[in-house]
Protein backbone atom coordinates (compact mmCIF):
# COMPACT_ATOMS: atom_id res chain seq x y z
CA UNK A 1 0.00 0.00 0.00
CA UNK A 2 1.48 3.23 -0.84
CA UNK A 3 1.22 6.22 0.81
CA UNK A 4 0.19 9.67 -0.34
CA UNK A 5 3.23 11.38 1.37
CA UNK A 6 5.50 8.91 -0.31
CA UNK A 7 4.00 9.15 -4.12
CA UNK A 8 4.39 12.97 -3.08
CA UNK A 9 8.39 12.06 -2.53
CA UNK A 10 8.78 9.95 -5.77
CA UNK A 11 7.22 13.15 -7.46
CA UNK A 12 9.49 15.42 -6.17
CA UNK A 13 12.55 13.20 -7.19
CA UNK A 14 11.15 13.07 -10.41
CA UNK A 15 10.78 16.85 -11.10
CA UNK A 16 14.11 17.16 -9.84
CA UNK A 17 16.04 14.43 -12.55
CA UNK A 18 13.70 15.63 -14.84
CA UNK A 19 14.63 19.36 -14.08
CA UNK A 20 18.13 18.25 -14.15
CA UNK A 21 17.78 16.72 -17.51
CA UNK A 22 16.52 19.49 -19.10
CA UNK A 23 19.11 21.87 -17.62
CA UNK A 24 22.40 20.12 -18.66
CA UNK A 25 20.56 19.47 -21.72
CA UNK A 26 19.98 22.93 -22.66
CA UNK A 27 23.34 24.28 -21.00
CA UNK A 28 25.05 21.67 -23.21
CA UNK A 29 24.02 22.90 -25.90
CA UNK A 30 24.20 26.44 -25.63
CA UNK A 31 20.45 27.82 -25.54
CA UNK A 32 19.66 30.42 -22.83
CA UNK A 33 16.81 29.75 -20.79
CA UNK A 34 14.49 32.60 -22.43
CA UNK A 35 15.80 31.45 -25.70
CA UNK A 36 14.40 27.89 -25.01
CA UNK A 37 11.19 29.32 -23.56
CA UNK A 38 10.85 31.29 -27.00
CA UNK A 39 11.53 27.93 -28.84
CA UNK A 40 8.80 26.42 -27.11
CA UNK A 41 5.99 28.72 -26.54
CA UNK A 42 6.67 29.35 -23.30
CA UNK A 43 7.59 31.77 -20.70
CA UNK A 44 10.97 31.66 -19.64
CA UNK A 45 9.54 31.05 -16.03
CA UNK A 46 7.74 28.49 -17.08
CA UNK A 47 10.98 26.83 -18.11
CA UNK A 48 12.83 27.78 -14.95
CA UNK A 49 9.96 26.24 -12.58
CA UNK A 50 10.31 22.58 -14.79
CA UNK A 51 14.34 22.72 -14.45
CA UNK A 52 13.74 23.79 -10.53
CA UNK A 53 11.27 20.88 -10.45
CA UNK A 54 8.90 23.58 -9.34
CA UNK A 55 6.42 22.11 -11.66
CA UNK A 56 4.90 19.03 -10.63
CA UNK A 57 3.95 16.98 -13.81
CA UNK A 58 4.82 19.14 -16.63
CA UNK A 59 2.11 19.13 -19.66
CA UNK A 60 3.05 16.36 -22.30
CA UNK A 61 2.86 18.83 -25.17
CA UNK A 62 5.29 20.79 -23.09
CA UNK A 63 7.71 18.39 -22.60
CA UNK A 64 7.37 16.66 -26.23
CA UNK A 65 8.45 20.48 -27.75
CA UNK A 66 11.05 20.84 -25.01
CA UNK A 67 12.27 17.41 -26.21
CA UNK A 68 12.11 18.67 -29.89
CA UNK A 69 14.24 21.93 -29.01
CA UNK A 70 16.81 19.94 -27.32
CA UNK A 71 17.46 17.06 -29.41
CA UNK A 72 16.66 15.15 -26.67
CA UNK A 73 14.19 11.87 -26.00
CA UNK A 74 10.52 12.44 -25.73
CA UNK A 75 10.10 9.27 -23.98
CA UNK A 76 13.00 9.41 -21.23
CA UNK A 77 11.06 13.01 -20.65
CA UNK A 78 7.98 11.52 -20.32
CA UNK A 79 9.12 9.12 -17.79
CA UNK A 80 11.21 11.74 -15.89
CA UNK A 81 8.35 13.58 -15.37
CA UNK A 82 6.39 10.49 -14.18
CA UNK A 83 3.92 9.41 -17.12
CA UNK A 84 3.77 5.81 -17.78
CA UNK A 85 5.98 4.52 -20.46
CA UNK A 86 4.50 1.70 -23.46
CA UNK A 87 6.97 -0.34 -21.69
CA UNK A 88 4.99 -0.61 -18.42
CA UNK A 89 1.46 -0.30 -20.04
CA UNK A 90 -0.37 -4.03 -19.99
CA UNK A 91 -0.79 -6.04 -23.42
CA UNK A 92 -3.90 -5.32 -24.53
CA UNK A 93 -3.35 -8.06 -27.18
CA UNK A 94 -3.70 -11.85 -25.59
Amino acid sequence: MELSGDNTVQKEKNNNRLGDAIYKAREAKGISTPKLAAAIGMNDSGVRRIQLGETRQPRPAVLAKIAEALDLDKSELFALAGYTTADELPDLNG
